[in-house]
């Protein structure tokens, strides 16, 4: 667990959360398209999914 949480001083907010949800018992290689790992990032990408009317 540890090291999981150590991940996120050095890797992107996506590489680093993966392993820490496996450490947590959710594993998956599913991710949003295109998303970045800033907070902006996210939010943009849902209101460009919402604009084209896919929500």
């Amino acid at each position: 667990m540890i090291s999981a949480l150590a991940h996120f001083q050095t890797l992107p907010l996506q590489e680093a959360a993966r392993p820490l949800l496996a450490k947590l018992g959710y594993q998956s290689d599913k991710c949003i398209a295109g998303a970045g790992s800033s907070p902006q990032s996210f939010l943009d990408r849902f209101t460009i999914i919402k604009q084209e009317g896919k929500v």
